[in-house]
């Protein structure tokens, strides 16, 4: 029997007779503008429901602003002490050198937080007690241009007197604001460019510098420390204007002479002497092609402590200042170049530094003999720390002298901790190297290149002559071979190794020296390696230390060294050279402003 009701066709799918055919149409003309009508209705409950749910979802964002808003007010930055801010906004302030008069650094940048922030900036004068000052010689200049390249036409011309006009004025309000703190200063100053002699010679620039050293004479009285980085006409104009009564606070000066071509030594008028004069200096820095302007000063330097110079230095005047200044701590001296090589020095008497605790030598590999003098002559017996150097003009061109290593002696009456060696002072003989090591067993930091001359970076080009491998092999511990006595160990308190390597260095020659001094429960008394930095000559991409994976592994008793791995920038722009730049002259890869490793005491140590 064929169903009459459509309902039961919605269970199956027979074909339904015409007579449910005509109910179905009437069912549909009847409810479908009912339906039209429930759906509309639908419609609207949903928009309204939406336009709901808008309102209480922005009702609910500013609930929730308004809690966050309520909640700032409990921030603990809200509630620390003044006092406590002014410590804290000091601790801002660069740690490698003063700090520029830029909106991107403290303290400028904190006083763009908030109102209050910059009140406290402004009334802390500690944050305002230091300062690096960029100046240039020049009024009419392209816009980025490089003193070293003509300017580039297309780029505007700067209006370099304003700029220093208006640097000037910022100086010295930035200098009203240090209150009665002692005042550190830094200036790098471009001088006169030779190589436009017509531009450079401005009167307006010229008055815009004597402007200049004048602001901050006139907190001469408040001089802590003082660093000079400009040609000799402008260091001797600054002294000219310093009354050197009022230098009772000055404790550390830097100068270099920064001069386009070597002058000739008649040519020094002991620029800078007027600061080199103050009675209470305790360390000094000198850079500069003939820097002797310290001898006839030194009768005041009855309370120094630090002194570098990294300008070439007769012998006896190294031995005279060694002589005369016997609270030295630190000593960095550059010995001259004797001609001929085979002068003789005789040195009288001994130079006793009971507060001595690093020596640095900088020196010409082809005078051994004159480097022993000296060094024979020096007794230090708290010396810790011993680096011989060459001098970072210095070619690869040169006979090294058939001598003894002039430091042998030091190291036998002294128990050092700290050793620099640039290879090109030492022989092909692996002995030599055996001795030195043997006689500096209490070495924990041992430094293969140029410290004082790289400021304490393992980024020199290595000497590529030097047997690089035989020293990983000898300070390789071999386990097997210590364990029978058939050999002994180099260095056993080797804690810190840097070095510039050359080619021969490979992964697996570096690996093995790092692991076999890692087991901190050694029986032969070996201490653990804890920091390994390493330069190459070489690209990245040309060596294969650089991966995903950990270079050494924690070994077995969870030991794990710290390694650094540089290659060597052979690029010459490593500075700001923009004349008007606030970082002109900073180095781009340490960001410091002095170009050698005698930085001030709390960041040394």
């Amino acid at each position: 029997m064929v169903p009459l009701y459509p309902q039961e066709f919605l269970k199956n799918n027979d074909p339904p007779p015409d007579e449910v055919l005509q109910r179905v149409k009437a069912h549909l003309h009847i409810a479908r503008p009912a339906k039209d009508e429930a759906l509309k209705r639908a419609y609207l409950d949903l928009e309204t429901l939406e336009e709901r749910m808008e309102d209480m979802e922005l009702k609910l964002q500013e609930h929730e602003t308004s809690l966050f808003l309520y909640k700032s007010i409990l921030s603990p930055a809200r509630r620390i002490p003044i006092d406590i801010l002014h410590h804290i906004f000091y601790r801002c302030l660069p740690a490698q050198r003063n700090p520029l008069m830029s909106s991107y650094e403290a303290p400028m940048v904190l006083t763009q937080v908030c109102r209050t922030w910059r009140a406290i900036a402004l009334s802390s004068p500690r944050l305002w007690s230091k300062i690096h000052i960029t100046y240039a010689y020049s009024s009419k200049l392209k816009a980025n241009s490089d003193s070293m390249s003509e300017p580039d036409q297309d780029l505007p011309t700067v209006d370099g007197d304003t700029i220093l006009r208006m640097r000037c004025d910022a100086v010295k309000q930035w200098l009203h604001r240090s209150g009665s703190c002692p005042i550190s200063i830094s200036i790098m100053h471009t001088g006169n460019n030779p190589q436009r002699p017509s531009r450079d010679n401005d009167e307006s620039s010229k008055a815009n510098t004597l402007e200049l050293f004048k602001t901050i004479v006139l907190f001469c009285d408040r001089w802590e420390k003082i660093e000079l980085i400009m040609p000799a006409d402008l260091c001797s104009l600054l002294g000219s204007l310093i009354p050197v009564d009022n230098l009772s606070l000055l404790k550390n000066v830097r100068i270099l002479i920064a001069e386009h071509y070597p002058m000739q030594e008649h040519q020094w008028d002991g620029s800078g002497s007027a600061l080199l004069r103050a009675p209470n200096l305790r360390e000094v820095s000198l850079v500069g092609w003939y820097a002797k302007s310290w001898r006839p000063t030194m009768a005041q330097w009855k309370h120094l402590t630090h002194f570098s110079c990294y300008s070439p230095l007769h012998v006896d005047d190294c031995f005279y200042l060694l002589c005369h200044a016997g609270k030295l701590v630190r000593c960095t001296l550059r010995l001259l170049t004797l001609k001929p090589p085979n002068q003789t020095i005789q040195l009288h008497g001994l130079a006793f530094l009971p507060c001595l605790h690093t020596l640095s030598i900088i020196g010409n590999p082809a005078q051994r003999r004159v480097t022993a003098e000296l060094v024979g002559k020096i007794n230090a017996p708290r010396l810790l720390s011993i680096a011989y150097e060459v001098p970072e003009t210095h070619h690869n061109n040169f006979t090294l002298e058939n001598a003894q290593f002039p430091f042998l002696h030091l190291l036998e009456v002294t128990t050092i901790q700290s050793l620099t060696i640039d290879p090109r002072h030492l022989s092909d003989s692996l002995e030599e190297w055996i001795t030195i090591l043997r006689l500096s067993k209490n070495v924990v930091d041992l430094f293969i290149g140029s410290r004082t001359t790289t400021q304490g970076e393992a980024d020199e080009h290595p000497y590529i002559p030097f047997n690089y491998l035989a020293l990983f092999q000898l300070l390789t511990i071999d386990s097997d071979a210590v364990s029978t006595r058939n050999s002994e160990v180099i260095l056993p308190n080797l804690q810190v190794f840097s070095a510039s390597v050359n080619y021969s260095i490979t992964k697996d020659i570096l690996a093995n020296f790092i692991k076999s001094r890692m087991d901190p429960t050694s029986p032969h008394g070996v201490a653990v390696l804890k920091t390994v930095t390493i330069a190459f000559p070489q690209k990245p991409e040309d060596y294969d230390y650089f991966s995903d994976d950990p270079f050494i592994p924690p070994n077995a008793h969870g030991v794990e060294v710290q390694t650094f791995f540089q290659f060597i920038n052979n690029s010459y722009n490593n500075k700001e050279t923009s004349f008007y730049s606030l970082r002109y002259g900073l180095k781009r890869s340490n960001d410091r402003s002095w170009p050698h490793e005698d930085v001030d005491e709390s960041v040394s140590q």
